[in-house]
């Protein structure tokens, strides 16, 4: 079975989203950082430990970016996979999303 997780940062000042996001994983992740998003200032996901990033991982970004706005939060994506990153690129979404 394909994974993803998303936990906290051991300094907890970011999510750290892992494993592969895909149509099977992302609907089970969009709700995972309604927590973290109310809690920080301006919410980080850090991608480093994401090994694949379908299309839908653009969705799931979408949703955590819509989350954060609406609470007044600028949300932050870093170490975005190249292959996500075209993706957002080619969609006109990368300065949208905040993406680095």
């Amino acid at each position: 079975m394909v994974e993803a997780t998303v936990a906290l940062s051991p300094n907890g000042l970011a999510l750290e989203v892992t494993g592969v996001l895909d149509v099977q994983t992302v609907p089970g992740l969009v709700g995972k950082a309604n927590g973290f998003i109310h809690e920080v200032a301006d919410p980080v996901f850090d991608l480093a430990g994401v090994t694949k990033a379908e299309s839908s991982a653009l969705a799931l970004l979408m949703a955590w970016h819509r989350q954060s706005h609406g609470l007044g939060k600028a949300a932050r994506f870093v170490h975005v996979p190249k292959n996500l990153m075209a993706i957002a690129t080619l969609s006109n979404l990368e300065s949208v999303l905040k993406l680095g």
